[in-house]
């Protein structure tokens, strides 16, 4: 995802109960090369990246003097705006990381500043995820979007966000 040169407000969403059901996994059974919603089946290799902050979720605190953290927003809360010439880029190193906020909150984590870009240092885009129980009604800690950008310049690359709900038909699939 990329907006660039204007002020957006963009709500990302994806069910994460369909990560874990067999229908899941149409957008990545390619017999071939044709692009699927822009997705080739190519892979995109990140992982030599440059970057500005770190998030890692093996850390065992934040070190903000290396500019080092365990969560996708203490990063972020830690990175200043980049610039058109030179985004400031967060580097999320692969796992799961829950976005959580308040329940009046609208979103897990809003973009206010120009010029981020979140990068998964990965060669599998599904590998670093974030991810927030941000659904619809059973479970859910409100009726919210995970991310919401109301910034220029911002950009994701090579990673997964997703908004589960934990209805219990979905959890009696997942655990067969």
């Amino acid at each position: 995802m990329e907006i660039a040169g204007r002020r957006s407000r963009v709500a990302v969403g994806v069910l994460l109960a369909a990560a874990f059901v067999s229908l899941a996994g149409a957008q990545d059974n390619l017999n071939s090369h044709e692009r699927i919603n822009g997705y080739t089946g190519v892979p995109f290799d990140t992982t030599g990246y440059a970057y500005d902050y770190l998030v890692d979720g093996s850390l065992a605190q934040d070190d903000p003097g290396n500019r080092r953290f365990k969560t996708v927003q203490a990063a972020y809360a830690a990175a200043p705006a980049g610039t058109a010439v030179k985004p400031t880029v967060i580097g999320i190193k692969p796992d799961v990381y829950l976005l959580t906020a308040t329940e009046s909150a609208p979103a897990s984590l809003t973009i206010t500043k120009n010029y981020i870009t979140f990068l998964g240092l990965t060669d599998d885009r599904r590998k670093v995820v974030l991810a927030d129980n941000r659904g619809n009604k059973e479970g859910a800690a409100n009726n919210g979007f995970v991310i919401i950008v109301n910034a220029t310049g911002f950009t994701a690359m090579n990673l997964t966000v997703v908004n589960y709900c934990n209805i219990p038909a979905i959890r009696r699939r997942i655990s067969r």
